[in-house]
């Protein structure tokens, strides 16, 4: 069996869904059974490139050797945030071509968040009865868009097609059986990132209470609110306090740096984007991390890769308590959580670690046996389980 994994976006974009599917594929093919093959197809230049693309891979993620081929196909395609046009079909119609010619009976052709990728393979009469189709949901369309919206409608005649689903979280996995019963699934969630080099102890107790964020800043995430609202956070706890949040673009950092002045919040650091190499620097003042996240549109349903990541960095964790998290961050064993959006839940969470420092090393200690459960190792080899079932 030989898995043609394939996407629609320029591999090397620097995107964390890009890194996600280079780094599945890498541990698929890490963790193959002898005879099987994983291949990662997507769209380069505009003509075939000569460039050795596995190879090329292998030194932008730095994941190491493993038996992944990596495919780029010739696609014409605007630059990012550049105007003009978008030509799927010029790449579409090469990965057809690419798959009549190597694909074989029984293959497996997984895509992830392309639905229209999966209606334009999946439609092709030839590939439809040769190859296995495999959709993995990372979000749907009616979380943006609203049931029975136009991109709800296209999306669900793309999903239909599919043979089997993958998901991030158990609750696309549970609207997945409602509108698709028929569909085999499997809930795979996501896996925790490598864990960074020598993690500093957390500062003493005597220190101004620290609160840190580190991720993206798009709406959702709930840290606008955390903004607009540190200053009274930090009048109730009645302790020196600061937060200091890392990530984001440097408009969205403006952004947030106007609302902090106009909300009257002191002592709030943006500490800008921090590479992987930079975590244990960043971790280094903070007492405690926070996922802030609102219950607003597909934030409840979606994978929240900090509750992954959060369990390796030895900070206690302060969590608001939508399903996507606690299903991996559970209430009281690795975070304390609040009702999204709820100040005075936030405030007895942050009071909790301040009166008891032994609170905050039990969740540290929970958090870190926690973390051995989400490996890129153990969730591809219940991918293969899975699909060989």
């Amino acid at each position: 069996m030989k898995i043609h994994f394939v996407i629609n976006q320029a591999l090397f974009d620097g995107s964390a869904h890009a890194l996600y599917c280079y780094r599945n594929c890498w541990w698929l093919a890490t963790t193959a059974p002898a005879g099987h093959h994983v291949e990662l197809i997507f769209p380069g230049e505009s003509r075939w490139t000569h460039r050795d693309e596995t190879r090329h891979a292998e030194e932008h993620f730095r994941l190491g050797k493993s038996s992944l081929k990596v495919t780029a196909l010739p696609a014409w395609r605007r630059k990012k945030h550049a105007r003009g046009l978008t030509l799927n079909f010029w790449f579409t119609s090469h990965a057809r071509r690419h798959l009549r010619t190597s694909a074989k009976e029984g293959d497996v052709f997984i895509t992830a968040s392309f639905p229209k990728l999966l209606k334009a393979f999946a439609s092709t009469k030839r590939l439809r009865t040769q190859l296995r189709w495999i959709y993995e949901v990372h979000q749907l369309a009616k979380l943006d868009f609203g049931a029975g919206s136009a991109r709800d409608q296209r999306e669900a005649e793309a999903l239909a097609l599919a043979q089997g689903f993958v998901t991030t979280t158990g609750s696309l996995a549970d609207m997945l059986e409602e509108g698709f019963p028929a569909i085999r699934r499997v809930n795979l969630g996501l896996a925790c990132g490598r864990p960074p080099a020598n993690i500093p102890t957390p500062p003493s107790a005597n220190e101004t209470f620290t609160l840190g964020y580190l991720g993206s800043l798009y709406g959702g995430q709930g840290v606008e609110w955390l903004v607009e609202n540190w200053a009274t956070i930090r009048q109730r706890l009645g302790v020196p306090a600061r937060l200091v949040i890392g990530g984001g673009s440097e408009i969205q950092i403006e952004k947030m740096r106007i609302i902090a002045e106009s909300s009257g919040a002191n002592g709030i650091e943006f500490a800008g984007h921090i590479p992987p190499s930079g975590i244990s620097s960043f971790l280094a003042s903070i007492h405690a991390l926070i996922i802030p996240s609102a219950a607003t549109g597909r934030m409840p349903f979606v994978a929240i890769t900090k509750a992954y990541d959060y369990l390796a960095y030895q900070r206690p964790v302060i969590a608001s308590s939508l399903p996507s998290i606690t299903e991996i961050m559970r209430p009281d064993l690795e975070a304390l959580v609040f009702e999204p959006m709820d100040l005075d839940g936030l405030i007895r969470c942050a009071e909790r670690l301040l009166n008891s420092p032994a609170e905050g090393n039990r969740l540290i200690s929970a958090s870190l046996e926690r973390s051995g459960s989400f490996t890129w190792e153990e969730r591809a080899r219940k991918y293969w389980r899975w699909l060989m079932e």
